[in-house]
């Protein structure tokens, strides 16, 4: 039976019930975790994707999912900037530093798409030899797209469960 239908099995249990039982919030501020289930709640109940609230300077609350514009990611220092975006998640995990000294300021790239695929491949190898579980990940692609770490748990989850453009 596929981790999906054992969660959904589940019928009491909310959508974000089921993240926080895949242990999705552990990044999260405690005190606002209530809201952050009921804002991923409401979306997903309305059109079945997952969207989280921001804070009032644009930062999200969700610490395992950012919003990732491939063309500020491409331009000079693109790479830099968005580590410093990234920091709060890259700090919980204990890897800000060797992030900040290992990934290279820009991308070597003419393509948006590219820059923010290799900067996900750079920050999975990173994540890989300090042997973290988890991958980042582009969700709802093309030009404005997120990112978003998850285990490989979460991902079959959300793979199962979230509408995109294939669906």
């Amino acid at each position: 039976m596929s981790l999906l239908k054992k969660l959904f099995s589940k019928k009491e249990n909310s959508f974000s019930e089921k993240l926080e039982e895949l242990e999705y919030f552990k990044y999260s501020p405690k005190e606002e975790i209530l809201n952050l289930k009921r804002t991923i709640d409401e979306n997903y109940n309305r059109i079945e994707i997952l969207s989280t609230p921001k804070n009032e300077k644009y930062r999200p609350i969700d610490l395992r999912y950012y919003f990732c514009d491939g063309e500020d990611i491409h331009e000079h220092n693109g790479y830099k900037k968005y580590i410093e975006y990234l920091r709060p998640t890259l700090e919980e995990l204990n890897i800000y530093d060797e992030v900040k000294k290992n990934i290279p300021s820009s991308s070597n790239t003419n393509i948006h798409v590219d820059s923010v695929y290799n900067l996900i491949k750079y920050l999975n190898q990173i994540l890989d030899s300090n042997r973290i579980n988890e991958n980042w990940y582009p969700i709802y692609g093309g030009n404005d797209g997120q990112l978003i770490l998850l285990t490989p748990e979460q991902f079959e989850f959300l793979d199962e469960t979230i509408k995109d453009a294939k669906s």
